[in-house]
């Protein structure tokens, strides 16, 4: 005789395994697409250039040093930093690198263009130049809250987590302005599982920029590996709204079904 109540027992256990597995590759399946949702765009919104209007070589004071004390020509020396400049903005990095090494070799107390060649370094892919660059840029001017952003950059792309919230913390603590610093703080935080610091930080960031989906898809990800998936689907469906291309995805997978 079939005893109905063990079947439906066995059913009802084996029912709970495959909805506990579809969580479970569903936390993996937004986890990864958290990192490289992470690596693709902040890539392309981190990094910034100093402008000629903010360049020390438009300080009097410096260039009158460099003319008095170095005999340095004031024009040359503007036109070799607006080259440099010009190079690097149009892409040409390894000429911008050879234009800022005249400019170092010039004055190595322009902690600005140590950033640039930092800068350009690092669109390269060459890190451990970068890295050297935004070091020398801050050992000059402590007050460079760019130059440890990008160096937080970098220590995140290369998995340093707890280094890269060192740099941004320092920025942070000289422009508390930053949205994409918050944010990229507290993706490195994330990494680390500390995903209730990361929400403060992804919170802190939609608090300055309430326009960015990214943030948004971000905080919902991160709320939904906590365990928080209706607070989650909610910042998910929001980012949507905002036209955020993996929010709207997140949101159609997960939540339109499972929430």
């Amino acid at each position: 005789m079939i005893n109905n109540k063990k079947i439906n027992f066995f059913y009802r256990r084996k029912q709970k395994y495959l909805y506990g597995l579809a969580f479970f590759l569903l936390v993996i399946f937004i986890g990864l697409h958290h990192s490289d949702s992470y690596s693709t765009l902040v890539l392309t919104e981190n990094k910034k250039l100093i402008t000629s209007e903010e360049d020390s070589v438009s300080n009097l004071k410096e260039l009158e040093y460099l003319s008095n004390i170095k005999k340095v020509d004031k024009k040359d020396y503007l036109e070799l930093s607006k080259s440099a400049l010009n190079e690097a903005k149009s892409g040409n990095y390894e000429k911008a690198i050879l234009e800022y090494n005249k400019l170092i070799e010039i004055n190595p107390s322009n902690a600005k263009a140590f950033y640039n060649r930092g800068y350009s370094y690092m669109q390269l892919g060459n890190y451990i130049s970068a890295t050297k660059d935004f070091n020398k840029a801050v050992e000059i001017n402590s007050n460079f809250p760019e130059a440890f952003f990008n160096r937080g950059w970098i220590q995140g792309e290369l998995g340093n987590y707890e280094k890269a919230i060192l740099d941004y913390s320092k920025g942070l603590k000289l422009n508390s302005k930053d949205d994409l610093a918050f944010f990229n703080r507290g993706w490195n935080k994330g990494e680390l599982g500390r995903y209730k610091e990361a929400i403060l930080d992804y919170n802190k960031a939609i608090k300055i920029n309430p326009k960015n989906g990214m943030y948004y898809h971000h905080l919902g990800v991160t709320k939904i590996l906590s365990g928080m998936s209706k607070e989650g689907c909610f910042d998910l469906e929001r980012s949507a709204q905002l036209g955020h291309q993996f929010g709207t995805t997140k949101y159609q997978s997960y939540c339109t079904r499972y929430a």
